[in-house]
């Protein structure tokens, strides 16, 4: 990871002066950056907790939406902070007992909400190439995004289709092997968990909730050209946030760095802006998206332990 994150950083070097990447952000418009970007985030933010929330509850999981927002967001922080996506393992196994589940289930709604993250990305990508035609994609990276597309539809369409005869086949299986029947079971909360993808009532909200989150995550990138200077259409915007969000699954160094910062500056470097301009865009966008979300989940996840650890005190005494 941290070596595809050095030789993007090292392609990005060869091509910008650092200096002058500096001064430009000394000339932005934090203010606006700000103004625009935060209320953007909380936005995108509020209705992607609201899409794993309505998961959860699909799986008759009775939790609130304000205890489903603290382990969200601690596990954004630790992503961003941790290599391996470490933050969705913690999420499924450090709060499954406050969720009220297992963390197989959590497991489930968090591979479900990934794969609906990708399609939702690559529909906007699509949208936003066909409302701009000032955006040339190479080849090379058409080529990847049809992979990307082809891999995410055949494992959504895999799930659907295989779901239930899975399910079927791990309930013969506790059965048939009774001394199995506890790893047995986790595998069967993780695969009944699935089925969420064939309940078209709740697909459909989470679809559309899906859309709006990421159309306001949008805003982000948005803001952060306007602080600079660069108009830039919303469609331009998409562009940009699904380049940089679908490199982030290239591995790389906690927090996406190099990566992020390459595709994010390639998708208005496209449009005609020039390297400098554009790296110093990819730098807003990033800071605001990293810092916000990882203090945020970083103090849930301080109250959190410091509560755990007055009630392990407490229960002692």
């Amino acid at each position: 990871g941290y070596a595809i994150t050095a030789w993007f950083i090292y392609i990005i070097s060869s091509k910008i002066q650092f200096e002058s990447v500096k001064e430009t952000l000394a000339s932005a418009n934090l203010a606006l950056w700000l103004g625009l970007g935060l209320p953007c985030m909380f936005i995108a933010y509020v209705l992607r907790i609201t899409c794993w929330w309505l998961m959860l509850r699909a799986l008759n999981v009775g939790t609130r939406w304000s205890h489903t927002a603290g382990p969200f967001m601690a596990s954004i922080a630790l992503n961003n902070l941790l290599p391996f996506r470490a933050g969705d393992a913690v999420r499924a196994f450090a709060f499954s007992n406050q969720l009220g589940t297992r963390s197989s289930q959590v497991l489930g709604t968090i591979l479900i909400q990934r794969l609906q993250d990708t399609l939702t990305l690559l529909l906007l990508l699509a949208i936003g190439l066909k409302a701009s035609a000032i955006i040339n994609i190479p080849h090379d990276l058409t080529a990847n995004i049809y992979i990307i597309s082809i891999l995410a539809l055949s494992a959504t369409a895999g799930i659907i289709l295989l779901a239930k005869p899975a399910a079927s086949c791990i309930g013969y299986l506790k059965k048939r092997f009774a001394r199995f029947e506890s790893p047995l079971e986790k595998l069967g909360a993780f695969v009944d968990s699935l089925k969420i993808l064939r309940n078209i009532k709740v697909l459909l909200p989470l679809s559309i909730l899906g859309i709006l989150s990421w159309s306001a995550e949008g805003g982000i990138y948005w803001a952060s050209a306007e602080a600079l200077g660069i108009e830039i259409p919303w469609s331009i915007a998409l562009v940009s946030l699904a380049l940089s969000t679908l490199s982030t699954l290239i591995p790389s160094s906690p927090g996406y760095v190099g990566t992020f910062h390459f595709f994010c500056s390639l998708s208005l470097e496209l449009t005609g802006v020039d390297a400098t301009s554009a790296l110093a865009y990819a730098v807003l966008v990033h800071a605001l998206l990293w810092a916000a979300s990882t203090l945020v989940g970083l103090f849930y996840w301080n109250k959190s332990s410091r509560l755990e650890r007055s009630l392990a005190s407490a229960t002692e005494s």
